[in-house]
């Protein structure tokens, strides 16, 4: 398993904990400047319990985290989702959303399928 960045705070999985494993490893890169050390990436997602993390990047941008596989919010209409929000100093922060391939076949209402095709 990768081990990309400083976690600073993480919900990770336990060793052995009985749930699926979603591990999301990615880069944060600038138009002009290339990959950004040091940016702090936070995500979290809904689930049994919903769980929240942060993680630095690498000398490199790289980040990396585990995870439970991310839940449907109960009674939500919506496709299940993975929230980041990415943090540059000095840059405008990022918040977006990333929808799981197994959730938008599971999308209980057009809107949600067509926003994540």
């Amino acid at each position: 398993m990768p081990r990309y960045g400083t976690a600073v705070h993480t919900g990770t999985l336990a060793p052995g904990a009985a749930a699926d494993v979603l591990s999301v490893s990615g880069t944060v890169a600038g138009v002009r400047c290339g990959a950004i050390a040091g940016a702090t990436v936070d995500w979290w997602h809904a689930g049994d319990p919903g769980r929240r993390g942060r993680t630095r990047t690498d000398r490199d941008g790289r980040y990396h985290f585990e995870t439970a596989m991310p839940a449907p919010r109960a009674g939500s209409r919506e496709a299940t989702a993975l929230g980041l929000r990415v943090d540059v100093p000095g840059k405008s922060v990022l918040t977006t959303a990333v929808f799981l391939p197994d959730a938008v076949a599971g999308a209980r209402n057009r809107r949600d399928r067509k926003s994540v095709v």
